[in-house]
């Protein structure tokens, strides 16, 4: 009978350990604020494609590419329009082009850190930070810049990527930047969820 609370807390505690070790972990840290109003839903962007993050082996394959696509479907659900760049380009390169196609903002993405590790087998997380500013292609002034960190959980299938634990953070980021729109209606806001 002694036995038996300990194996309880034991349990219990494998239990916190396990939930904990399967969650991803995200922070964010906003390097600007944002200048002026909320961007408009009804605007154009124009992603730029940065460089490959930099790997211990040299830079991480199609990384830059993975980012880019990935900011480009999270800000594509918010904005008019969303598009992405056909090649690498720098920061002033890509603002040039925005301008070209007449985006109104240039959302260009800095790879920090992109490691795809092996989960299932030795247990280290993936792991993401990436910087994303937010500028206006009529100015080329940065009105907004925020860096995101995400780590993969400890235990996992392997089937995480990070681009696929970015998924949920550059969303919020990018709904969090967009006015919101309201929409006049006669209806009383109890029919609404």
């Amino acid at each position: 009978m002694k036995f038996f609370p300990f194996l309880v807390s034991c349990v219990a505690a494998s239990a916190a350990l396990l939930t904990a070790s399967c969650r991803t972990t995200v922070s964010q840290t906003a390097t600007s604020e944002l200048k002026g109003a909320q961007l408009n839903p009804k605007s154009a962007m124009y992603v730029g494609i940065p460089a490959d993050a930099p790997g211990r082996k040299g830079p991480v394959l199609n990384s830059g590419q993975k980012a880019a696509e990935l900011i480009r479907d999270a800000f594509g659900k918010c904005a008019r329009q969303a598009w992405i760049g056909r090649r690498m380009e720098v920061f002033d390169d890509a603002l040039e082009t925005a301008r070209n196609i007449r985006a109104h903002y240039l959302v260009y993405p800095t790879l920090i850190r992109w490691e795809d590790r092996a989960t299932e087998w030795n247990g280290l997380p993936d792991k993401a930070e990436i910087k994303i500013q937010i500028a206006d292609c009529a100015t080329g002034d940065i009105i907004h810049s925020s860096i995101l960190k995400a780590t993969g959980p400890n235990m996992s299938s392997g089937d995480e990527t990070p681009a696929e634990i970015l998924v949920e953070p550059v969303a919020k980021y990018a709904a969090s930047v967009f006015q919101k729109t309201h929409t006049p209606t006669a209806l009383p806001k109890s029919a609404f969820p």
